[in-house]
C-alpha cells in the first residue's frame, strides 16, 4: 500500500499532467486501460449547455422533473419523506457504530465484533434503499439530461493508452472514439459507465484534497518558482482543467497565509476549518484598518496641565452636531475657557482682536 506522501505526489503529478490512467472493466468483464483527459473550461461550458438543451427536450417530450416525481411518489406512498429520514438514520447509525468501534469498544473484543456485524448489515440495507431511490428518480428529466452530459464527457475525455516512446515524448495521444458517430455506435454501455465513474473519481478532486496539495511543500516549491499557470501547465488559461484552476486558487489563498506577519501555527494551517476562521478574522481586521485609515484623524483630548498648541477643525456652518462633537474633544477646563472667551467677545460687540483675547486669557490665569 502506498504511503500518504506517495499518494500526494501522484495526485499533484496528475493535476500537472491534466490526465489520469484508468483501469476499468468492459461489458465482458475484461480489464482495459485508458487515458482520461480532464476537460477544459471551454468543453465544460459546452457540456453544461448540452445539459440545458437536453433538459428542455426531455420536458417537451413530457418527462417529469425530479421534484414532480417526488410529489407523485409521496402522494402514492412509493417513496415518502419518511423514507428519506430513515435513509439518513441508517447513515447516522453507521457513523455512530464506527465511532464506538474506534473509541468506546477499542478494548472490548466481543462488542467490537458485534458492532462490525451490525455495520455490515446496515450498509447492505442502506445500499438497497439508495438503489431503490436512484431507480425511481432515474425516470426524471434531470437524469436523462445528466446521462447525455455524462456520455459526452466520456467521449471527449477518453484516449488510447499508448506507452510507445514516440507517443509519450510527443504527448500526442489519440482519442479512443475518433468521431461522434463512432461513439454513438458504441454498444458497450458498461464500459462507458465505468469510464464515467473513473473520471469522477480520478479527475475531479475534493476541495480538501486540493487544499492539502496547495499547502504541501511538494507543490509550493514548484508554485513559488513558476507563479504562472502557463509555466506550470504548459497551456493557456482557457485550456486549464477545473482541478488546475482550483489548485491555483488555493495556492494564492495559502500565499496570503504563509506570507502574513501574523502567520498561524502549522496545526491551524493544516485544519481547513480553523484556517478559514483565521483567514476570515484577518480579512475583517484588514477591512477595519482600511476604514480607520480613511477617516480624518481627530485631535486627541489634552488635559489641563499639558502645554499644547491649538488645533483647528473646520466644520460646516450651522452643523451644531459636529461642533458639539469637536468641542467634546477638549478637556473641561479648555471648554470653560472657550465659553469665557465667547462671553468676552459678546460683551465687546462681537468683534475683538486676537491679541486682546489672548491677553484676557493670561489675565484670568494670573487671577
Amino acid at each position: 500500500m502506498k504511503d500518504h506522501a506517495t499518494v500526494l505526489k501522484s495526485r499533484i503529478d496528475r493535476v500537472l499532467w491534466g490526465k489520469t490512467v484508468a483501469n476499468v472493466l468492459d461489458g465482458d468483464c475484461n480489464e482495459r486501460s485508458f487515458v482520461l483527459r480532464s476537460l477544459t473550461i471551454c468543453e465544460t461550458v459546452l457540456i453544461e449547455n448540452l445539459y440545458d438543451c437536453e433538459m428542455k427536450r426531455a420536458l417537451s417530450l413530457g418527462m417529469q422533473t425530479e421534484e414532480a416525481l417526488k410529489e407523485i411518489y409521496e402522494r402514492d406512498k412509493i417513496w415518502t419523506s419518511n423514507d428519506d429520514i430513515y435513509l439518513k438514520g441508517l447513515e447516522n447509525k453507521i457513523g455512530i457504530l464506527a465511532d464506538k468501534i474506534e473509541n468506546e469498544y477499542a478494548f472490548m473484543k466481543s462488542r467490537r465484533k458485534k458492532a462490525e456485524r451490525e455495520i455490515k448489515k446496515t450498509r447492505v440495507e442502506l445500499e438497497d434503499k439508495r438503489d431503490l431511490k436512484r431507480e425511481l428518480l432515474a425516470l426524471s428529466a434531470e437524469n436523462w439530461a445528466d446521462e447525455i452530459k455524462r456520455r459526452h464527457m466520456v467521449f471527449l475525455a477518453t484516449q488510447n493508452l499508448d506507452l510507445s516512446p514516440a507517443s509519450t515524448q510527443s504527448q500526442n495521444v489519440s482519442q479512443y472514439w475518433p468521431t461522434v458517430d463512432t461513439f454513438m455506435r458504441e454498444r458497450d454501455f458498461v464500459l462507458i459507465f465505468n469510464l464515467a465513474m473513473a473520471y469522477y473519481k480520478q479527475n475531479i478532486l475534493e476541495t480538501a484534497e486540493v487544499r492539502e496539495m496547495a499547502r504541501s511543500s511538494m507543490w509550493r516549491y514548484r508554485w513559488n518558482m513558476a507563479k504562472n499557470g502557463a509555466d506550470l501547465f504548459g497551456k493557456s488559461i482557457a485550456e486549464w482543467s477545473d482541478s488546475q484552476n482550483t489548485l491555483l486558487y488555493w495556492s494564492q489563498y495559502y500565499d496570503f497565509i504563509f506570507d502574513s506577519p501574523d502567520r498561524p501555527n502549522d496545526n491551524v494551517i493544516e485544519d481547513d476549518i480553523e484556517c478559514d476562521k483565521w483567514y476570515d478574522a484577518q480579512l475583517k481586521k484588514m477591512k477595519t484598518e482600511r476604514v480607520d485609515a480613511s477617516k480624518p484623524q481627530r485631535p486627541k483630548k489634552v488635559g489641563p496641565k499639558k502645554f499644547h498648541q491649538e488645533q483647528f477643525v473646520m466644520v460646516e456652518k450651522g452643523d451644531m452636531e459636529t461642533v458639539n462633537e469637536v468641542q467634546g474633544m477638549n478637556s473641561e477646563l479648555v471648554r470653560a475657557q472657550l465659553q469665557e472667551e465667547q462671553r468676552y467677545i459678546k460683551d465687546k460687540g462681537g468683534r475683538v482682536k486676537e491679541w486682546e483675547l489672548r491677553k484676557q486669557r493670561y489675565i484670568r490665569k494670573d487671577m
